[in-house]
């Protein structure tokens, strides 16, 4: 009997603690949906919190690409925390060399850049490049480029740490005129497609991605 009951004990608090953790689960979830309603009604403090539940597993799945969505939200609206957060998503020093993970994208970017590069001299030179050891290094593209910029924010536009506050090249031609391609300026966080591939601007080359 005294077996018996020992089989029936561990049963017995499962059965009491289910109906609790059901609660809890129901209780974050009814306040996960709270602040994605007030986030998208463009709440600067809900869309932090709600990036924090992202990042941090709290109620949903880990998502690292909604919580800097949301951390960016907030902080093109001048929020300080969102911006603290944001900057959070940059791990520099990865393999004990400067080099910078963004967790938001997967991207690998190197730390520092090259300056004064035609466009043909900035591709050769992320092509060449054998930072840390690694040899696939590359121009980014114009999207990986843009994944950088926050227009809430001004010289430099991005969180990216050390960001420069110049004109850096994408590898993306201009599909109206092969002779330019596009630049992110870093002071404002637009690009543009106007300059020539002959035009001496910054590089800053990239890693990993699909």
């Amino acid at each position: 009997m005294r077996n018996n009951n020992r089989a029936i004990r561990p049963l017995i608090t499962f059965c009491l603690v289910l109906p609790l953790l059901l609660f809890i689960s129901l209780a974050q979830a009814a306040q996960i949906e709270k602040l994605l309603e007030q986030a998208e009604k463009g709440s600067a403090k809900s869309q932090t919190e709600l990036g924090f539940v992202y990042e941090l597993w709290k109620g949903v799945p880990e998502d690292p690409q909604k919580a800097a969505t949301w951390y960016r939200k907030a902080a093109e609206q001048g929020y300080a925390q969102a911006q603290t957060n944001l900057g959070s998503f940059y791990e520099s020093g990865v393999s004990g060399s400067e080099i910078v993970l963004d967790r938001a994208t997967g991207l690998i970017w190197q730390k520092g850049y090259e300056t004064n590069k035609t466009w043909l001299e900035a591709l050769a030179t992320c092509e060449e490049s054998s930072h840390g050891g690694q040899t696939d290094w590359r121009l980014p593209n114009f999207f990986e480029l843009m994944s950088l910029a926050n227009p809430g924010r001004t010289a430099p536009a991005s969180d990216f740490p050390g960001s420069a506050t110049e004109e850096i090249w994408s590898s993306t031609s201009n599909p109206n005129y092969v002779a330019k391609a596009f630049r992110l300026d870093f002071r404002s966080g637009y690009g543009y497609y106007n300059p020539l591939k002959s035009t001496a601007l910054d590089a800053r080359c990239v890693r990993g991605g699909p």
